[in-house]
């Protein structure tokens, strides 16, 4: 109210809050799926189970979770309505169309957040670090000449520009 009084006595006002606070933590959530009804049908062609939704752009029957779909809080159930690789291919079919419009906010981004962008590489470079070493040097176990030749080669340039004295 606009005396700072509430209608309820202390207590009753915390009841109060609590009861509320419940029914909205029940009413979108992610993990809630079609419980209710027992069939729902998406198109003509197709059948979805309880617990399954159809992506709408392939129209395959996927579990309704987070592995197959993206999260999408204004859907009933939580779940976007195209499947995660559907909308990874619309994604990225657009940024392909529109590659100066992608290449101008990816350099506007790096040049706002430029400490950002390092911290995050350097980062990941660490988490990763020995996945990428186990990745070259099965590389380099395959590709030995290669790796022999590209020293011999950086051997020679150096004792050229090296003079003996």
């Amino acid at each position: 109210m606009a005396d700072g009084l509430t209608s309820a006595c202390a207590e009753c006002h915390k009841q109060q809050q609590r009861e509320y606070i419940a029914r909205r933590s029940q009413k979108k959530t992610f993990d809630r799926v079609r419980e209710e009804k027992p069939k729902v049908k998406v198109s003509p062609k197709i059948d979805v189970p309880a617990g399954y939704k159809a992506c709408t752009k392939c129209e395959q029957v996927f579990p309704a979770t987070s592995e197959y779909f993206h999260r999408d809080v204004s859907k009933a159930d939580g779940c976007s309505s195209k499947c995660r690789q559907c909308r990874s291919n619309h994604v990225r079919q657009k940024r392909h169309e529109n590659i100066e419009e992608t290449r101008e906010y990816s350099r506007s981004y790096y040049a706002t957040h430029r400490e950002q962008v390092k911290a995050n590489v350097r980062a990941s470079t660490v988490r990763h670090q020995e996945k990428r070493n186990a990745y070259e040097n099965a590389y380099w176990q395959e590709h030995k000449e290669q790796k022999k030749a590209k020293v011999h080669r950086r051997k020679a340039r150096h004792r050229a520009a090296v003079p003996f004295g």
